[in-house]
């Protein structure tokens, strides 16, 4: 359980957020591995893509800055592998809508980390 009280000021002060975007601080409850991964303009049979997407759904802690109504939200994030519990416990995410309609389709999701942080991350 989440003993998230308030927003941790030296990790807000590190997030440049324009207008268009959004930081949350969330605690994810469900990552999924999609198998998604960017174009680099090599054959999938001759690729070997170090990053994929990954979708969480997440309850939504604080809306730091930004307008967000809902308590709980679905974003991805292009990520090398799936984050240890503690970062995803009490996670600043920054995100911005995804402005491929194909790719927000493809997975499920209408947005991206722009950028995050995490208390976790601050210790260590």
């Amino acid at each position: 359980m989440s003993t998230f009280d308030k927003p941790n000021t030296t990790i807000v002060n590190g997030f440049d957020v324009p207008s268009d975007q959004l930081l949350l601080v969330v605690k994810v409850n469900k990552t999924e591995f999609t198998g998604y991964y960017p174009a680099s303009g090599c054959e999938s049979d001759e690729c070997i893509p170090v990053s994929f997407w990954y979708t969480h759904e997440a309850d939504v802690l604080d809306v730091v800055k930004g307008e967000y109504e809902t308590k709980h939200i679905n974003f991805a994030n292009l990520q090398h592998a799936d984050y240890i519990d503690e970062i995803k416990d009490e996670w600043y995410i920054q995100l911005k809508e995804i402005s491929s309609k194909d790719l927000s389709e493809q997975l499920k999701v209408k947005y991206y980390v722009v950028r995050h942080d995490s208390k976790f991350q601050q210790k260590h």
